[in-house]
């Protein structure tokens, strides 16, 4: 019986809101003026959306008639009314325009892929001067974009892949083999990189064994040294009143005015020395 009487009731309801006058206004706050045509700025409903409709029975509409001692001059106007909030429905090929200009400020020299854009409510608007798209710091692949409509906030749900001119293995590169004449330049796809692909392979060799065709990435490569680990240097001991020089042994990789580790071939210690150059690693005192 409970279920007989919700469904006579919601049919009930769809049919006065199927029967109801449509009202249509332009702000986000309903006023009684906007129904009689009067300077009574009485608000009935707020907070409304572009493009929100709002089934508003004649009893509410009597009642604020009768609270402002109104029913005898305005009874005709009270009726159901359908209050809708004007606005434009924003499509999907302007959004997929919109985001493709911001994508090329914010990543000049790319091209770009719109897999995937899906959001769950239509999205409205009053001007488009007023709507506000906004990338998140990282939009490549799976991420959400944010609509303003300078009244409501939407996430939108998008999947981005970007390809872009990059630098790739030429042939396999042994680890701390130069990157120097063993590079070639093809298009790419970038999306879910993890690191910066190198602009130059000058000065840098592979940290590891690099494959064919793969991208040459900041973490794989490595700044030249000025010397590997395991050279020998001459170990400087320089103080105000005596320099002496000693043979060293570089215990990991040197590059000109950095700190690096150096072991004294005689003494067999090891001491923190500033390598400047020409086979010489200075230790300060």
């Amino acid at each position: 019986m409970k279920i007989i009487y919700k469904l006579v009731l919601l049919l009930f309801v769809s049919f006065n809101v199927y029967a109801a006058g449509n009202l249509y206004i332009s702000a986000e706050t309903l006023y009684l003026s906007d129904i009689i045509k009067t300077e009574i700025y009485e608000p009935i409903l707020n907070n409304l959306n572009y493009g929100d409709r709002v089934y508003l029975p004649a009893e509410r509409v009597r009642s604020f008639l009768y609270r402002l001692n109104l029913l005898d001059g305005y009874s005709d106007y009270i009726k159901d009314y359908n209050v809708i909030r004007k606005g434009q429905l924003l499509t999907v090929d302007y959004i997929e325009d919109e985001i493709k200009k911001l994508m090329g400020n914010k990543f000049p020299d790319t091209t770009f892929q719109l897999e995937k854009l899906s959001y769950k409510n239509n999205i409205y608007y009053g001007d488009k001067k007023s709507l506000v798209i906004t990338l998140p710091d990282k939009p490549l692949g799976s991420s959400h974009i944010n609509i303003s409509n300078g009244f409501k906030d939407y996430s939108v749900y998008v999947y981005i892949k970007a390809f872009k001119k990059c630098l790739v293995a030429d042939r396999k590169i042994a680890s701390g083999e130069a990157l120097l004449g063993n590079t070639r330049e093809d298009l790419v796809e970038i999306t879910n990189l993890r690191d910066d692909p190198i602009v130059s392979p000058q000065g840098y060799v592979a940290k590891r064994t690099i494959p064919e065709g793969r991208i040459l990435l900041e973490s794989s490569v490595t700044i030249k040294p000025d010397l590997k680990r395991g050279n020998r240097v001459k170990i400087r001991y320089n103080s105000t009143n005596i320099i002496v020089e000693v043979t060293g042994e570089l215990k990991e990789d040197a590059y000109k005015g950095k700190i690096v580790l150096v072991k004294n071939v005689t003494s067999g210690k090891i001491f923190s020395a500033e390598y400047v150059g020409n086979g010489v690693a200075v230790i300060y005192f």
